[in-house]
């Protein structure tokens, strides 16, 4: 696995930058919680973000201080624990719509990894608006740990990664990995992937892939599953590697249930709007159907060069 798809420490050393988006609901406090326990285990800053949405009153410069200094005092109110405990924060309050503020918080800090709370929407409303944690899942580039109201930072954490191996799933594993490394006792961990069914031809008696083949893809498959578990196990993980057949969001939720997973980690894939109106892409729906903490990840967009294709006109 790439070292380079974790997004720990720098080389450099620089620490890792927990953006926690804090709105004080319940949410975004859990959020704060797990933020705070990572940050405590290693070279890490911890930044908390309060979005003030822009009102119909304007955005006068008196207004506009006044707001801000309000969520500046109630910031540093809620992370009086984490400057107790060590940890350097830093406190930013900014007016504008809450996904963009987020998003460009993100983009402009180096080694970030967002933290936030999930305060769920109804399935209609999340079809037409989409809810904040929705919306920055699909434009961050960095990873994105979106945790509910209840759920608490475990001492032992138990986390499920789901895995095609494509880049946005080592991104996703590099993550978890840090999450791992931080853990206050031996983690768990399950690595999962999830080979399609064979499609069958229309009228056909026999399947497009030929079972000999789809052995031998489910073996290849167990072999990356063992490699990347190398590497938890060296960070003293306890781990199960698992290839599936089916459905991926449903193999994924319902290894989570089974597991009572703490935590579930996948690539975070960007879906077209149709796929994103009609189910969603894979990511969300897991976001919205599991009963646990979910870590999503994107890997580092490919250099603009090496894209470039030579074209002969002649």
């Amino acid at each position: 696995m790439d070292q380079r798809a974790e997004p720990a420490m720098a080389a450099s050393g620089e620490p890792v930058n927990f953006i926690v988006p804090i709105d004080f609901s319940r949410p975004s406090r859990a959020a704060l919680r797990w933020a705070e326990e990572l940050a405590k285990r290693g070279p890490s800053r911890l930044i908390a973000v309060h979005a003030i949405e822009p009102t119909p009153l304007g955005e006068s410069n008196e207004l506009v201080a006044m707001l801000e200094a309000r969520g500046l005092e109630r910031l540093h109110d809620v992370c009086g624990r984490a400057v107790s405990s060590g940890i350097e924060v830093v406190r930013e309050c900014r007016i504008g719509e809450p996904s963009l503020v987020i998003e460009d918080v993100a983009r402009r800090t180096p080694n970030a990894f967002v933290v936030m709370g999930n305060r769920g929407l109804g399935p209609i409303r999340r079809v037409f608006l989409g809810s904040v944690a929705d919306r920055v899942l699909r434009h961050a580039e960095c990873p994105v740990l979106v945790v509910r109201a209840e759920d608490e930072p475990p001492a032992r954490p138990r986390i499920l990664i789901a895995t095609d191996f494509a880049r946005d799933a080592e991104a996703a594993v590099g993550a978890a990995r840090l999450i791992a490394r931080r853990a206050r006792e031996q983690p768990r961990v399950a690595l999962l992937h999830v080979v399609l069914p064979p499609q069958v031809i229309e009228a056909a008696e026999s399947p497009m892939i030929p079972p000999s083949e789809l052995g031998s893809d489910e073996q290849g498959a167990r072999e990356q599953l063992e490699a990347i578990a190398a590497g938890f196990n060296r960070l003293g993980a306890e781990t199960t590697v698992e290839v599936a057949r089916g459905d991926v969001f449903r193999a994924v939720a319902e290894r989570a249930d089974l597991l009572q997973a703490d935590l579930v980690a996948l690539g975070r894939h960007s879906a077209s709007i149709l796929e994103r109106l009609l189910v969603g892409s894979t990511a969300e729906r897991v976001l919205h159907r599991a009963h646990c903490a979910v870590l999503t990840a994107r890997a580092a967009p490919v250099a603009a060069a090496a894209r470039v294709r030579e074209v002969v006109i002649t």
